[in-house]
């Protein structure tokens, strides 16, 4: 007697193609993730990086208006940072200080610290220039 074959996957062959294709999806969804991780993160980067850059700015263009009080009015001030979290403020935002050396009185050394907490943990941004009278 001559048995035919039948065309046709066995439940074997069905098993191990369903296993590959889940194993490729699982990296799939694993690369997206992470993506969505380094897209987070550098939103974050982004909007610390803005907030520095401005209050930057109305210290630089105080220092024109008036040098001598500049360090005065600014150094050690804080903001807050309203696209950014931080669970350590009372609003819940992002804390931006101002740090000001006037050791120099033709010179200021102007530092912006932004901190945040981040999707990658504890996060900082900083900016720094020198302002002359």
């Amino acid at each position: 007697m001559v048995r035919s074959r039948r065309a046709g996957v066995s439940l074997l062959e069905l098993m191990i193609a369903l296993s590959v294709i889940a194993i490729a999806l699982l990296g799939i969804v694993g690369v997206l993730l992470q993506t969505l991780s380094v897209k987070e993160a550098n939103r974050e980067q982004q909007s610390a990086k803005t907030a520095a850059t401005r209050r930057l700015e109305i210290v630089r263009t105080a220092a024109q208006s008036d040098f001598a009080t500049v360090a005065a009015t600014y150094a050690g001030s804080t903001f807050s940072v309203p696209d950014l979290s931080n669970l350590a403020t009372a609003d819940k935002r992002g804390l931006g200080t101002v740090l000001i050396d006037s050791s120099n009185p033709n010179l200021l050394d102007v530092r912006i610290l932004i901190t945040w907490a981040g999707v990658r943990g504890d996060s900082r941004y900083e900016v720094r220039s020198m302002l002359t009278r």
